[in-house]
């Protein structure tokens, strides 16, 4: 009787190299997750949103976190308060208050992920470039000097569109580079583009 582990082929069966090549693949990816994780940490430091932070929301993110504050109030977006942006960055920032339970770190909290998932595709589209997975990180690395300059404190209707916009040029790459193009990427691609329309 043998064991099959979750990943196929059987453990018992692999040449000791073959498992150290395996552990040494989980502890490369691990290592840039996490080293994504802290470059989306150092990124969303420099929000006012942040629990430490001492400064003020700039002027557009006060808007959208009065917004928030306004429908957990039970008002109603474009009935009882009016602004020109779409109804999904006002459920971002109701959701972000909701999860912060009234405080604005649950904001922060929601930009912290979302730049996450945004370095995490910058990576896979360096990917289809660029095989060395440490220049990949390098590159992205790289990417976070000028997306901290521009980030300007954060909570813009820019920041939330971006893993959108990322997650279609990711689609849109992998089709040119392997015609890999299917029904769901297609609907995910177009999702992507509701959603940009509806920040």
């Amino acid at each position: 009787m043998s064991i099959e582990p979750i990943f196929g082929g059987n453990m018992l069966e692999q040449k000791p190299v073959q498992k150290i090549q395996h552990f040494s693949d989980w502890v490369i990816w691990a290592g840039i997750v996490l080293s994504l994780i802290l470059g989306a940490l150092y990124i969303v430091s420099a929000s006012p949103l942040n629990s430490k932070s001492v400064r003020l929301p700039d002027i557009d993110s006060s808007i959208f976190i009065y917004f928030g504050y306004g429908i957990r109030a039970g008002m109603t977006p474009y009935v009882d308060m009016v602004d020109h942006k779409g109804p999904l960055l006002w459920t971002i920032e109701w959701l972000g208050l909701t999860l912060g339970n009234g405080n604005m770190t649950g904001i922060w909290a929601l930009e912290w992920i979302m730049m996450f998932v945004d370095l995490m595709l910058l990576f896979l589209c360096a990917r289809f470039f660029i095989k060395n997975r440490a220049v990949c990180l390098l590159a992205v690395g790289i990417s976070i000097t000028p997306i901290v300059h521009l980030y300007q404190g954060g909570n813009f209707s820019e920041e939330w569109s971006l893993p959108f916009i990322l997650l279609s040029l990711y689609i849109f790459i992998d089709y040119f580079n392997n015609n890999k193009l299917t029904l769901f990427r297609i609907i995910a691609c177009g999702a992507c583009m509701g959603a940009v329309l509806c920040i």
